[in-house]
């Protein structure tokens, strides 16, 4: 394991307690004054790509604020850091940062503090200040034991991490298709299927299937998978709809999933929609139409087909009329008027009239 410290010059002050602690952890420390910073010298050499490299590399950053900017740290190592997701912490000299602070609440605009290096600290706290990071304070006496204590935290963070996905993992594994799921079943395969943290997809299909051979319906968890950034568990969610909704599915439960589906790009997801839609209740097609703006014909053919297989079903309860606004909808003309291209006509008719003679 590799910790990196980041910081200006400056943090060669706390280099040898920063080595300590992190060889106490069992782990590699790195800093750029010591050599420890993936780096190839060549006539293209950059300090700057050097350091991202090496937060790319390392498992944990140790950000520090002593009295000095550091250019390649605010600027580069942070914003790798932040791109990658890596851990880190921030640990600021006290009278260091109660100074800072006091600047920062004095002066709105940065440009008229005088001197060039509080210009651009001050610009690091507003950052950090937008961004809500938190900052640990320190002494030069007591700086090893709050590195050992952050670093203490992200590590039992990480353990609880690793105890929740071997839970995840024997779970999933000791479930019987057939066997009813004990409540503390459940629990875990909801708390899997709507974890958007969860990087294996595979496992959180597991979960949301099972828990449809067990039959919950619970609207909540429903609008949480269709709602779901990870496109797969989306179209998973519409796709098994008619065994996930509760019964008998609400008007508004209905729209609102409609509107789920017309929010996303991918086409695929709102045909899911309607086929599910077809399966559980074809004389609500009508409504799923009305909901969904963007009538991709796609989906416009398997509303009208879903509408034809059920046709006598639905025909005794919409009647004529309610079937003829479905149908015309699904011709490609609105519901509220004239199609486009029916207006585009009467445009172009428009400019060919000759206006009378005075």
């Amino acid at each position: 394991m590799e910790i990196m410290l980041c910081g200006a010059h400056d943090a060669e002050a706390i280099e040898p307690m920063f080595k300590s602690v992190v060889a106490s952890f069992g782990a590699t420390p790195w800093f750029y004054r010591d050599g420890t910073i993936m780096h190839i010298n060549s006539a293209t050499s950059s300090w700057a790509e050097n350091s991202r490299a090496t937060v790319a590399m390392a498992d944990v950053c140790v950000f520090v604020i002593l009295e000095n900017y550091g250019s390649i740290t605010w600027n580069e190592e942070l914003d790798e850091a932040l791109a990658l997701g890596k851990p880190f912490v921030v640990l600021a000299l006290e009278k260091t940062w109660v100074r800072y602070n006091t600047l920062l609440d004095a002066i709105s605009d940065s440009e008229l503090i005088k001197d060039k290096n509080d210009q651009l600290m001050i610009d690091v706290l507003r950052k950090m200040s937008i961004n809500e990071f938190t900052v640990v304070t320190f002494g030069y006496d007591t700086f090893a034991d709050k590195l050992r204590g952050n670093l203490s935290h992200i590590f039992g963070f990480g353990i609880k991490v690793l105890t929740l996905r071997n839970q995840r993992a024997t779970m999933l594994a000791s479930l019987s298709k057939s066997g009813k799921l004990t409540e503390r079943q459940i629990e875990q395969l909801i708390s899997l299927a709507t974890d958007e943290l969860e990087e294996n997809k595979l496992s959180r299909k597991t979960a949301i299937k099972r828990l449809a051979l067990e039959n919950l319906r619970d609207e909540d968890f429903l609008l949480d998978i269709c709602r779901s950034d990870e496109q797969g568990v989306q179209r998973l969610g519409f796709s098994i709809l008619p065994s996930l909704v509760p019964l008998p599915m609400k008007d508004d439960l209905l729209r609102e999933l409609a509107q789920i589906a017309n929010n996303n790009d991918d086409v695929g997801t709102q045909r899911r929609f309607v086929n599910s839609v077809t399966e559980l209740c074809p004389e609500n097609l009508d409504i799923v139409l009305e909901s969904v703006e963007a009538l991709e014909v796609g989906i416009r053919r398997r509303a009208y087909e879903g509408v034809e297989q059920n046709w006598s079903k639905v025909m005794a309860i919409w009647g004529n009329d309610r079937m003829k606004r479905f149908l015309d909808v699904c011709h490609g003309k609105s519901a509220v008027g004239a199609s486009w291209q029916e207006r585009l006509r009467k445009k172009i008719d428009s400019l060919n009239v000759i206006p009378p003679m005075d």
